[in-house]
């Protein structure tokens, strides 16, 4: 799968937790890492852990 996002041609983001084969991806092929500190409300019971969220992009999202 992550072979199919080398060939798109438009802008192109992969979402998930982190992993160093995403990284190693992003490194071989120049895409960046966004992380997002997030509480996990699916979680069951009283306290909810943070989770690490990513996103990997082949462009440079515009900030706003």
């Amino acid at each position: 799968m992550i072979v199919v996002l080398v060939g798109i041609k438009g802008r192109a983001l992969l979402s998930g937790y982190r992993s160093e084969m995403y990284d190693q991806f992003a490194e071989r092929y120049q895409w960046t890492r966004h992380d997002f500190d997030l509480a996990n409300h699916a979680a069951g019971g009283k306290d909810k852990r943070r989770m690490t969220e990513c996103v990997w992009t082949n462009f440079t999202p515009e900030v706003t």
